[in-house]
C-alpha cells in the first residue's frame, strides 16, 4: 500500500468508529443524531494527507496530460 491509502484507510476507519460511538451513546432518535453529531477531530495527520492527495492528484493529471503534448509536437 502506499503512503497515501495507509493513511485514508486510517482515517476512514478512525471516523467511523468515533461515529459508531457517538451513534451507541447518544439517547436521541436517529434524525436528531445526525443533526447534532461532532464535527470530526482536525489532526495534523489531515494536513499531510492533504498534500500527499494534492501531490498524487497531481501526478496523476500530469500523467494524463502526457499522451496529449507527445502528440502534439
Amino acid at each position: 500500500m502506499t503512503t497515501a491509502q495507509e493513511l485514508i484507510r486510517i482515517d476512514i476507519t478512525e471516523s467511523g468508529r468515533q461515529m459508531q460511538q457517538y451513534y451507541k451513546s447518544s439517547s436521541l432518535p436517529f434524525a436528531e443524531r445526525r443533526k447534532h453529531k461532532p464535527k470530526g477531530c482536525q489532526y495534523r495527520r489531515d494536513r499531510v494527507l492533504h498534500s500527499i492527495m494534492r501531490r498524487e492528484m497531481e501526478k496523476a493529471l500530469f500523467l494524463l496530460a502526457e499522451p496529449a503534448r507527445k502528440g502534439g509536437e
